[in-house]
């Protein structure tokens, strides 16, 4: 009996220490008005609201270096369940070392993109009781001629 008591008390206990906790977080991005023109007043408020950032991929980095992700879905929501801890959140391009909008990475300024790509979309912070996210960096969707770290940055494209 004594056999079956400690087995089963080490395998409590540490499921005990390994429970993950479940988060949701809505995700938003904006984005750059890309026309020619300059655009009217309502043109550049549609352009800077907050959308839902739908089936995209957010990758969770944790302090200890272990990695997880999570893709949200159509209106922006994500769920994962994480170990307690400290997490860095950054967007799969960054995490990844691409390029915004996988662009070519022969047009972009390699030291400056070393930059973006160190820089997380937020913190979060999960202990006992509580979750502490922090929006660190927005999203954006850049327009392809004004994307950061361009050697060139461009005029629009002409129609």
């Amino acid at each position: 009996m004594k056999l079956f008591i400690f087995p089963l008390t080490v395998l409590v206990m540490t499921s005990c220490v390994m429970q993950k906790t479940a988060v949701s977080l809505q995700v938003t991005y904006t984005e750059q008005y890309c026309g020619g023109a300059r655009p009217s007043e309502e043109l550049q408020e549609n352009a800077e609201k907050n959308k839902p950032y739908a089936n995209r991929t957010l990758v969770f980095v944790s302090q200890t270096g272990k990695i997880d992700s999570s893709r949200t879905d159509a209106q922006g929501n994500l769920g994962i369940k994480l170990k307690k801890g400290s997490y860095s959140i950054f967007e799969a391009w960054r995490f990844n070392l691409f390029t915004p909008e996988d662009l070519p990475i022969e047009s972009f300024d390699r030291e400056c993109l070393k930059q973006e790509w160190t820089q997380p979309y937020g913190s979060l912070l999960l202990d006992k009781k509580t979750m502490v996210f922090k929006k660190l960096n927005p999203i954006i969707k850049y327009c392809s001629w004004r994307a950061p770290c361009l050697l060139q940055q461009e005029i629009p494209p002409g129609r």
